[in-house]
């Protein structure tokens, strides 16, 4: 994974607003949620967070300073980071929300999210099953929040998850101690690469 951050500093919000949404006018996002808009841009997607989702930008930092290249870790082109300088920031209460992180990553596919049930032929429920992405982010999810637990037993590459994750978690908390949560890892916040379930905004 190599990919730089690029940090654009504004000394006002007005023209911070003005050069971030040069990205997204004349485009219609094709999914928005709480934090972030996602565009289809033919061959990779733009998602367009706000600042104050600093989860996902400890896990941009993370993986922009460690250049690993694990299957489970999106491929990102490029990632802008449109924000006010420090003096601006004093000035503006809600300067996180003004603030635009715009990331450039490969286009991916929505899980499933449904579990699959089957009835008998009376309509009685004989078996019900989550998609893989809910079983497989759940179990990564508790040897995160297990510390002590051991997971020498997994493959390389998930263990070489799990260390990257804890790292960007820790880089959270110690950069961002005001604002630091905790992991938010579910089917919610993971896609698929054909098989292949990429974790994409893993803290809250």
């Amino acid at each position: 994974m190599n990919f730089e951050i690029k940090t654009h500093y504004f000394d006002d919000t007005t023209s911070l607003l003005k050069a971030a949404q040069k990205h997204t006018t004349e485009r219609e996002s094709n999914w928005r949620g709480a934090y972030a808009s996602v565009y289809d841009l033919g061959d990779r997607v733009m998602k367009v967070s706000d600042g104050d989702d600093l989860g996902y930008l400890s896990y941009l930092e993370t993986m922009s300073e460690l250049k690993i290249n694990n299957r489970h870790l999106p491929v990102i082109y490029e990632v802008d980071y449109y924000r006010l300088t420090d003096e601006a920031r004093k000035e503006c209460y809600m300067y996180r929300h003004t603030e635009k992180i715009v990331t450039y990553l490969e286009k991916l596919k929505q899980p499933p999210k449904k579990a699959r049930r089957t009835y008998d032929k009376s309509g009685n429920l004989i078996k019900s099953s989550w998609p893989a992405v809910h079983n497989w982010t759940a179990a990564l999810g508790r040897y995160l929040d297990w510390t002590n637990s051991s997971y020498s037993h997994l493959s390389l590459e998930h263990q070489e998850l799990i260390v990257l994750l804890r790292i960007a978690e820790e880089h959270y908390a110690t950069k961002y101690p005001k604002d630091y949560g905790r992991f938010d890892l579910h089917a919610g916040n993971a896609l698929l690469r054909g098989k292949t379930i990429v974790v994409t905004d893993p803290l809250s």
